[in-house]
């Protein structure tokens, strides 16, 4: 299923982002990182990947804004996005959801294993 599927990851902890890099590309995920929001904006208007997994709390743009920035441009609004944060408020939450991002996940409560579970789900019911 993920042969050439690009999975953007945006997210301002390194270790974050290897431990989920690692799971997708071991899946057959193509995977490109930003750091911020304002990076991962930039990152995919170039690339525009088939997936994005966006943080709440990033330095320079949070994922908020991210997300309403991507709903709003009309070449990435067709974007799915999965909201993937340590913590995550019932507003911001709320939020996420009502933006347009299709989940918005606590990373304490799953494993990257049912990470690559939701993303290979929701890639399936785009093809």
């Amino acid at each position: 299923m993920p042969q050439n599927k690009t999975i953007c990851i945006v997210d301002d902890q390194d270790v974050i982002v290897e431990m989920y890099r690692i799971k997708l590309e071991q899946a057959g995920y193509r995977v490109v990182a930003a750091e911020d929001g304002e990076q991962g904006y930039d990152v995919i208007k170039k690339i525009k990947p088939d997936l994005a997994l966006i943080d709440i709390v990033m330095p320079k743009m949070d994922g908020l804004t991210l997300v309403r920035k991507l709903k709003k441009d009309k070449e990435l609004k067709h974007i799915p996005i999965i909201i993937l944060s340590n913590y995550i408020s019932p507003e911001e939450n709320e939020e996420a959801l009502r933006l347009g991002a299709l989940f918005s996940l606590a990373k304490p409560h799953f494993l990257p294993s049912q990470i690559l579970e939701i993303i290979d789900e929701v890639l399936e019911e785009r093809e």
